[in-house]
C-alpha cells in the first residue's frame, strides 16, 4: 500500500491514491491483516482520525479478540479519547470468560497506561489490586509506592519499601535504595531518629549509597 501511495506523491495526486487505496481496501473489510495494514498506513500518514475509525471496525469484528481490543484502546489513548480507553481496559479485565493470568496481564497494562497517561487515581487502583495478589512483585510495588509519593501520600509508601528491604534475594544495592527512600519519607515526617536508622542500615549494605550519605549529611549523623 505504501509503495503505491508513494507512487501517486510522486506525481503530486497523493488524495488519488488514497482513494485508489481505499477502493481496494473496501474490497476486503473481512481481511483483518489488510484492515490493519491499511490503519497503520494511515498512522504513518498522521491521519489519525481516519485510522482510527478502522481500528474501531476491526474491533467490533472481533468482540472476543482481547489483543484488537487493547490495540483499539491504545489507538484511542493516541486520539485524546482516554476515557473510552479506559471504558475498554475496564470492560476487558471484568470479562468472566478469561484465565486469572489473563486478567492479571490485562491490570498491569491498565496501570501503567493509567500512570503514563496521568490518571494517578486509577493506577494505584490497580496497582493496589496486583500487589495485594503479589506482595514481592518488585515492579509494581515501587511503582505504588512511587504513586503514592507522586499524590502526597508517603507515609502509605513506607511498607511497601520496607517490604522489599525486607527481601535478602534482592542485590545489597537495591536493598539499600528501599532503606534509604524510607528514611527520606521518614526524614519528610519528621521522624528523624528513625530516618537516621534506615540510612545507616542502607549504607551497611552499600557504602556507596548516594541518598544515605545525603541523609545522614542532612540528619547531622556521622
Amino acid at each position: 500500500m505504501g509503495v503505491v501511495l508513494d507512487e501517486f506523491a510522486r506525481e503530486a495526486k497523493q488524495e488519488a491514491g488514497w482513494a485508489y487505496i481505499k477502493s481496494i481496501v473496501a474490497k476486503h473489510v473481512a481481511q483483518r491483516d489488510i484492515q490493519q495494514r491499511f490503519a497503520e498506513l494511515l498512522n504513518e500518514h498522521n491521519r489519525r482520525a481516519e485510522s482510527l475509525d478502522v481500528y474501531r471496525r476491526i474491533a467490533e469484528s472481533a468482540p472476543k479478540d482481547i489483543g484488537v481490543q487493547v490495540t483499539y484502546a491504545d489507538q484511542l489513548d493516541l486520539n485524546a479519547k482516554k476515557d473510552e480507553s479506559a471504558k475498554i481496559y475496564s470492560a476487558l479485565i471484568a470479562r468472566p470468560d478469561i484465565s486469572a493470568d489473563e486478567r492479571m496481564g490485562l491490570r498491569r497494562k491498565f496501570a501503567a497506561r493509567s500512570a503514563l497517561q496521568g490518571d494517578n487515581a486509577e493506577a494505584i487502583r490497580q496497582y493496589q489490586i496486583i500487589v495485594a495478589a503479589s506482595s514481592l512483585d518488585f515492579g509494581a510495588t515501587s511503582e505504588l509506592a512511587r504513586l503514592y509519593i507522586l499524590t502526597g501520600h508517603e507515609a502509605d509508601a513506607l511498607p511497601l519499601y520496607a517490604k522489599l528491604a525486607e527481601q535478602t534475594a534482592y542485590p545489597a544495592n537495591v536493598r539499600a535504595d528501599m532503606l534509604s527512600r524510607e528514611g527520606a519519607i521518614l526524614e519528610k515526617l519528621g521522624k528523624k531518629p528513625d530516618a537516621a536508622a534506615r540510612f545507616q542500615a542502607a549504607l551497611k549494605l552499600n557504602p556507596a549509597e548516594p541518598m544515605a550519605i545525603a541523609g545522614l549529611k542532612r540528619l547531622g549523623v556521622q
